[in-house]
């Protein structure tokens, strides 16, 4: 997140501090000297998001040089000196701007205060950026009727078959990924790997334990009025390959195929989704 490329000072008597409900923040103003700055400035302060080819460009909001772990969530322009008129009517000010700003964190930007990615949902690859995650640890339960379970009892039906079904449980985790700010609207991608399991390790999921249920989006704006998107993607995790069925004559997982020797559920790469 880079610095603004105007010139610009801080008013020292401007600047307060303090703790909420949302966390810390700062509140400083600045001047600048230019009024014509003053959109371009707004923009910088608070970050912005743009579409080149098939490239995102991602310019993070202003970081608080003062705590740099807190990024520019608001800003309001007070125009200074004298109001000059242009040939439209609006005002130009001869001194300048003061750019009133707001700091607090940001929960889908990295901050140094989580060097080893230990609030990552991979910590062993590169943040998600512009992303916040969702996690939900659940069991899913099968319901086995024949099995090979035995009895352990201290009479006559020890080491017997139980005859009764079995639950067998496993874990499941509901991943959902919202990415903010997206520039365009990625719906070839989703629509080309919805309900596929990964072929390739994802997420720290190893092949075929990720399944890919789909992605939801809402239209969102950018600080400089271009419209842009919030994408929120959902995965499922399961502790055993989703290809896979519980067998009806014992307890083990396999895998089925129809007559033409294809799976319930086809496998892709699902990176490029976590690529946006």
């Amino acid at each position: 997140m880079a610095d603004l490329t105007v010139p610009y000072a801080f008013c020292w008597d401007r600047i307060f501090k303090g703790i909420d409900q949302n966390g810390p923040y700062y509140k400083v103003s600045y001047y600048i000297a230019n009024w014509a700055n003053s959109d371009l400035v707004a923009n910088e302060l608070r970050g912005y998001t743009s579409r080149t080819g098939t490239t995102t460009l991602r310019t993070g909001p202003h970081q608080l040089p003062l705590s740099p772990n807190l990024c520019c969530v608001n800003v309001e322009i007070e125009g200074l000196g004298n109001p000059i008129l242009n040939a439209q009517g609006y005002p130009n000010y001869d001194n300048g701007f003061l750019a009133h700003c707001e700091y607090r964190p940001i929960p889908f930007l990295p901050y140094a205060t989580d060097p080893n990615n230990q609030n990552q949902i991979d910590p062993t690859n590169p943040p998600l950026l512009w992303c916040t995650q969702e996690l939900d640890y659940e069991t899913e339960e099968y319901v086995h009727e024949r099995n090979q379970y035995t009895w352990i009892t201290t009479d006559s039906l020890n080491g017997k078959p139980s005859g009764i079904p079995v639950r067998v449980s496993l874990g499941v985790t509901t991943m959902t990924i919202t990415f903010h700010q997206l520039p365009y609207l990625p719906m070839g991608l989703v629509r080309s790997l919805r309900n596929k399991v990964n072929s390739v390790t994802l997420l720290g999921c190893a092949p075929g334990t990720l399944w890919f249920r789909g992605s939801r989006t809402t239209r969102d704006k950018n600080t400089d009025g271009t419209i842009c998107q919030r994408v929120t993607m959902v995965f499922k995790e399961r502790d055993v390959d989703w290809r896979m069925f519980l067998r009806k004559d014992k307890i083990a997982w396999a895998k089925v195929q129809d007559g033409s020797g294809n799976l319930v559920l086809s496998s892709a790469d699902l990176t490029p989704l976590l690529q946006v």
